[in-house]
């Protein structure tokens, strides 16, 4: 794991400001448009694009696709992310592994993560597979973490750790100290095979 920036700990981690939605919408649909291009893509002639949209409830994963209403949502703390950073490779894996789940789905074929028509168009695509996805089932990378977490330490003893929650109002198991959240980081954990 990679420490990529401190941030202090009442930063927004969505695109909440009015300025910031513009430029996400913006980055998103160029990425959008990008991700269209592909070759494996090509048979989009006659087939209802999906709506893609930027949703800042989103934290658990990096972007959903719903079937039922043929629309993809990408997660505003994982845009915000990488335009901290600059750096939208995340982004454009995010859209891809949605667009195969979308593709898949449009022609009727296996478009769940660990199935095999899935995880060989994602080969193609050049798409990371989900985290949640079996090892034994994965055939692509696997998703890398790129996010947000909370220096934590102790006031008694010398620990220091990373965690995804805040962790002021809990105690330190091993000394009883209180823990202090230090600051707010930008995370990014390298891609494994």
């Amino acid at each position: 794991m990679e420490v990529l920036k401190d941030l202090p700990l009442d930063f927004s981690r969505g695109c909440s400001t009015k300025k910031e939605k513009e430029i996400a919408n913006q980055i998103l649909a160029e990425l959008v448009e990008e991700a269209y291009g592909l070759d494996e893509f090509y048979l989009i002639g006659g087939l209802t694009k999906p709506s893609i949209s930027l949703n800042n409830r989103i934290t658990t994963t990096q972007g959903r696709f719903y079937p039922s209403r043929n629309s993809i949502e990408i997660s505003g703390y994982l845009l915000k992310a990488c335009m901290l950073i600059n750096d939208f490779d995340a982004i454009r894996g995010t859209l891809r592994h949605e667009l195969a789940h979308w593709y898949l789905f449009s022609f009727k074929q296996d478009y769940n993560d660990g199935q095999r028509d899935f995880e060989e168009l994602l080969i193609k695509i050049d798409a990371p597979s989900s985290g949640a996805t079996n090892k034994k089932l994965r055939l692509s990378r696997e998703t890398p973490f790129l996010g947000y977490m909370f220096e934590v330490s102790c006031d008694k003893c010398d620990f220091k750790d990373y965690s995804t929650t805040r962790c002021g109002k809990y105690r330190h198991k091993n000394c009883g100290g209180h823990l202090i959240d230090n600051k707010m980081v930008l995370v990014k954990e390298d891609w494994k095979n």
